[in-house]
């Protein structure tokens, strides 16, 4: 009865998954029964989608069957393109960052170079066009910021641009305006999270401060900070406000036109960062102190190593949430760092493995202080007496 664990790795049963779990002093649970299909911790680039062969081994694979429509766009590498999936599939085969850059062939395309448009609106031959098709579903009412509802976003910047002389209209929340401000309100304070209740510390229960004072603290992974003159919070995602741009935000755009300042004087920009792309979660930074965001067991003020305990920064590009834990022997190995490139354990005399969890010699024992003979007595030294005196973790049972 073969099982899935939350590590990736395929187990022949739940039972062999514990053992490993407890074993190695790893938190590993049951993602699913059967065979893991090798996508859960594989990481595709490149507009490229995991697949998984018989054998359980995961693979990007790059988009395959384009359809033929004659859908012409404009890609950032100046070539025009049959469809958006032909582009997509020449990123993904020559591992290029390439994005649509208009819609279009790009001999019209030009005309947009140096073109700004705004409000919504979209450049085609060199003219902004403001949005005329809106999706009626999904059904998101979004209050903008004159205190005037619309059925969504797309609606929203379709009558801004169309206004006489055209509106710069922002999202305030996601939802009715009369749901928060009542009939008739002309302007509203602006809450931490637009009303939502914002992320709490686990520990201490006070609201997480994400602005630049001497108790800042980061976002989690699933939030956002939602920063202006008055407060800084972190909010969830799912109940948040999206920044669509990033002159919508606080402290405006980085010199490249995309990514939103993280202060003033372009603070946390990815020119001024330098975070490592690959151990670092983006390319921007907290403004004070040039801290990049790491991935789990990545540190460094660049994210540009492995913290001791973890290995293997360069696996992330294969699919990794982040660097590998060590998970040497408590008792078997002499630090519990390894080496960064194999992640093989420093062993003490007598044990071998990799992890150093095995005696070289098969008639001895692992004790804390390495292999010791079955019959010395010395594994029964500082042993609790009864189960009462001991508790166990990672799914091992006392006896």
């Amino acid at each position: 009865n073969p099982v899935c664990g939350s590590d990736g790795i395929s187990y022949g049963n739940e039972c062999k998954l514990r053992l490993e779990s407890c074993q190695h002093m790893r938190n590993i649970s049951l993602l699913h029964d059967g065979l893991c299909g090798g996508c859960e911790n594989k990481k595709c680039e490149y507009f490229s989608v995991c697949e998984s062969d018989q054998l359980g081994e995961a693979h990007c694979v790059c988009p395959r069957d384009c359809p033929q429509e004659d859908n012409p766009v404009c890609g950032t590498d100046n070539i025009t393109y049959k469809n958006d999936c032909e582009l997509q599939k020449t990123a993904c085969e020559k591992k290029l960052p390439l994005q649509i850059a208009y819609d279009g062939d790009c001999v019209l395309a030009d005309l947009c170079k140096g073109i700004k448009c705004k409000h919504g609106a979209r450049c085609e031959a060199g003219v902004c066009i403001c949005p005329t098709n809106c999706p009626s579903l999904p059904e998101e009412p979004v209050c903008a910021s004159n205190m005037k509802t619309y059925a969504n976003e797309c609606e929203m910047q379709k009558q801004a641009c169309l206004s006489d002389p055209p509106a710069s209209l922002s999202v305030v929340f996601y939802g009715d305006c009369n749901d928060r401000l009542g009939p008739g309100m002309t302007s509203m304070e602006v809450k931490p999270c637009n009303g939502e209740l914002p992320v709490v510390d686990p520990v201490t229960s006070n609201e997480l401060d994400c602005g630049s004072g001497p108790k800042r603290q980061d976002c989690p992974s699933d939030s956002y900070c939602h920063q202006t003159p008055q407060f800084a919070r972190c909010c969830r995602k799912e109940t948040g406000v999206y920044l669509r741009s990033c002159q919508d935000s606080w402290f405006g755009c980085c010199p490249d036109d995309k990514t939103p300042a993280q202060g003033p004087d372009n603070a946390g920009c990815p020119s001024l960062c330098g975070c490592n792309k690959i151990g670092s979660y983006s390319e921007t930074c907290e403004p004070n102190t040039e801290q990049c965001r790491c991935k789990p067991g990545v540190g460094g003020l660049k994210c540009d190593r492995c913290e001791p305990g973890y290995w293997g920064l360069p696996k992330i590009t294969s699919g990794h949430q982040g660097c590998l834990p060590c998970g040497c022997s408590m008792m078997g190995s002499v630090r519990e760092d390894c080496e960064q490139m194999t992640g093989r354990c420093v062993c003490k005399p007598g044990v071998q493995g990799h992890k150093c969890d095995a005696c070289s010699d098969p008639t001895q024992l692992l004790g804390h202080n390495g292999c010791v003979a079955a019959d010395s007595g010395e594994m029964a030294t500082n042993l609790p007496s009864s189960c009462g005196e001991l508790i166990c973790f990672v799914g091992a049972v006392c006896e």
